[in-house]
């Protein structure tokens, strides 16, 4: 099972899709009534890293624009431990 389909099934959120669009490449995007969650992933580097990326390359932005708060979250299969590592979350903001 997937990495993404492992988490969408866990945190059971309504609504699960890959973003993209020309300057945005989440890994994967969960709404819920609470906000919206952005996901980025790695393997075999650090929860850090990954968020990092998607605050630096501010995947979160095209969510901004609501109500809800919107999210960065870092995951990082740890290939080692064969397992997640703890997620990173943070509140999205523009890079400024």
């Amino acid at each position: 099972m997937s990495i993404r389909r492992t988490c969408c099934t866990s945190l059971r959120r309504r609504r699960a899709t890959r973003s993209s669009s020309s300057r945005v490449r989440a890994d994967a995007v969960l709404q819920d009534q609470a906000g919206t969650y952005v996901f980025e992933f790695k393997y075999g580097k650090t929860p850090q890293e990954a968020q990092e990326q998607a605050r630096t390359k501010e995947y979160g932005n095209p969510w901004l624009d609501r109500d809800l708060p919107v999210f960065h979250v870092g995951v990082n299969y740890d290939p080692k431990k064969r397992g997640i590592d703890d997620p990173l979350v943070e509140p999205a903001g523009k890079v400024e």
